[in-house]
């Protein structure tokens, strides 16, 4: 059994332990930052239940710099956001944490998880990194089995749609806030499809842009797209709806479209279209980097 929460509960980050080899988070949402302090850019977030990899502490012990996930972004969390552990207990963490938080927000005796938090099904009813939680008492369909093969294209933009609405957030990956490739990350963990975090390296991993097809060939519902100044630097990504449709965070989680005579024409994106590819039998990208 895991440390973390399986068999017995992790205590906090304690200063005098040294740098842990991993951790799970155990905050809902734990901003990972590109130097220890709270003013410092938002590389991206990490979701309760998620692990990571520690490398360092901070000469003031409130920080770990850290690897989340599967995508290896570094960056630097508050220490007291995770749980700290052996590398061997957080990979054990992985393989029982199988339940996936799916709504926007499951609401918890005392506070609530977002739309992706991991959790691990134990006697009793569920356990977080800490410990156990007990049974939960969520509406039906608020728990998702993490899928082990990838579902259709289309699952993913069925999913993107959930979040219409939810503003942009630069490093947003949360229903509190959200940017254009964490939506496309978090759509597709939901359906099997493990991408990177960025727009550029999701393009790189479904072949770069010499796999992209040309704008007139149009797009199947679940295929993505992609935009840049040019066909070395791709800035945006977006969730193919079908035709010159899409779905994106661009302000806020909306519809859009690719095409001129469309009431939600995006003008921008339109002369920056590099093009389309589809994710179908990408299933574990992120695992294979």
């Amino acid at each position: 059994m895991s440390a973390f929460g399986l068999a017995a509960p992790v205590p906090v980050f304690a200063p005098r332990a040294g740098v842990p080899e991993a951790g799970v988070v155990a905050a809902p949402i734990a901003d990972l930052r590109r130097r220890p302090d709270h003013a410092s850019e938002l590389l991206n977030q990490v979701l309760f239940g998620e692990t990571v990899r520690v490398r360092a502490l901070s000469p003031d012990r409130k920080w770990l710099r850290v690897e989340s996930g599967a995508d290896r972004d570094q960056g630097w969390l508050r220490a007291w956001s995770v749980a700290p552990g052996s590398a061997a207990s957080a990979g054990d963490w992985r393989l029982a944490a199988r339940h996936m938080v799916d709504r926007a927000w499951a609401p918890l005796p005392a506070g609530a998880l977002p739309f992706g938090a991991r959790l691990a099904r134990v006697r009793g009813g569920f356990a977080g990194p800490l410990g156990p939680l007990g049974p939960l008492a969520l509406p039906p369909g608020s728990l998702a089995v993490v899928p082990a093969r990838a579902r259709p294209p289309a699952s993913l933009l069925k999913t993107a749609r959930r979040f219409l609405g939810v503003a942009y957030h630069w490093g947003g990956r949360s229903p509190a806030g959200l940017d254009c490739s964490g939506l496309v990350q978090l759509a597709g963990a939901r359906n099997g499809i493990l991408l990177p975090r960025d727009a550029r390296e999701q393009c790189a991993a479904l072949g770069g842009p010499r796999a992209l097809r040309p704008f007139e060939a149009g797009a199947r519902p679940g295929d993505l797209w992609f935009f840049g100044p040019n066909r070395r630097t791709v800035t945006h990504v977006a969730i193919a709806a079908g035709g010159l449709g899409l779905v994106h965070a661009y302000g806020w989680v909306r519809e859009g479209s690719l095409d001129p005579e469309a009431d939600t024409f995006e003008p921008e994106l339109f002369r920056w279209t590099l093009g389309c590819v589809s994710i179908s039998g990408h299933a574990g990208l992120a695992d294979a980097k």
